[in-house]
């Protein structure tokens, strides 16, 4: 996924359901652009929003849906989420 407000802060995010940056809105499109040329046949995403953004920016791009799987979910880190590192 592109930057959040968390990873430039160097907080810890784990399942905490965090936005991407302005910049990780733009790392997303440029993803998108690059991946789009190799024709995905399948988007597959978290349902974090973070995760999800960032697929939605290529199923666009390719379009086609992104498919959510919460399996694909971040290791919760409990306590140490939200927390600086």
């Amino acid at each position: 996924h592109g930057q959040t407000e968390y990873n430039a802060g160097s907080r810890m995010q784990g399942q905490l359901d965090t936005d991407l940056s302005d910049l990780g809105r733009e790392q997303a499109a440029s993803a998108a652009e690059v991946l789009a040329k190799r024709q995905p046949l399948l988007s597959i995403s978290s349902d974090l929003r973070r995760a999800l953004d960032t697929a939605v920016s290529l199923g666009d791009r390719c379009g086609q849906p992104v498919s959510i799987d919460t399996r694909l979910r971040e290791t919760h880190l409990g306590d140490w989420q939200g927390m600086t590192h």
